[in-house]
């Protein structure tokens, strides 16, 4: 089995750096617009005369957009961390694809081709992932039509009384050689 990477970032670790980044830009917004809008009118409260009306209107004023500005706060939280949520799944699911597709290669054997749902990410790494396993199918298919007829030449030879010692040879000789250039191909 291959050595794994050390550096173990796994899709549920991209998730959470996806979610604590849109909650990290959220914030840092709400306190530019919280900096923004309260610190000048606070301000002005500090500075306004001593008219008790004006100094009352200023302070409603502060407390409604104190009241307002929270739950906006709160709703772009909620509408940033389920974007990124939705950016994940529609990443998550043609990565899963392609692990479980590299899975079957790394078995020896052609997976099927990788189909990605419409919306989805990474349609340009599928179509080039389909290209590879359309070669490979191909190989595939000309390598066991080689070893057909190799199987047809050596069954012409037997029935023209060739020495089966040297069938046998001949035939082990060359399913080591075909065995041997399906492992270089995997190895290059």
């Amino acid at each position: 089995m291959p050595k794994s990477s050390s550096n173990r970032r796994t899709l549920s670790t991209f998730r959470m750096h996806l979610v604590v980044t849109c909650l990290t830009v959220n914030a840092v917004f709400a306190t530019i617009i919280t900096l923004s809008v309260f610190v000048p009118l606070s301000a002005h409260i500090d500075q306004a005369p001593a008219a008790r009306e004006v100094s009352t209107g200023l302070a409603e004023y502060f407390l409604f957009l104190h009241q307002a500005l929270w739950p906006l706060e709160f709703l772009a939280m909620i509408a940033c961390i389920v974007s990124a949520l939705i950016l994940y799944q529609r990443m998550r699911t043609p990565l899963v694809r392609f692990v479980r597709c590299f899975e079957v290669i790394g078995k020896g054997s052609v997976p099927k081709r990788v189909r990605i749902r419409t919306g989805d990410y990474l349609t340009e790494e599928a179509d080039a992932l389909n290209q590879m396993i359309d070669s490979l199918a191909a190989h595939e298919s000309e390598r066991r039509r080689a070893a057909e007829r190799f199987d047809s030449i050596l069954d012409d030879l037997s029935s023209q009384g060739v020495d089966p010692i040297l069938l046998e040879a001949l035939s082990n000789t060359m399913k080591s050689g075909l065995h041997s250039t399906g492992q270089s191909k995997q190895d290059g």
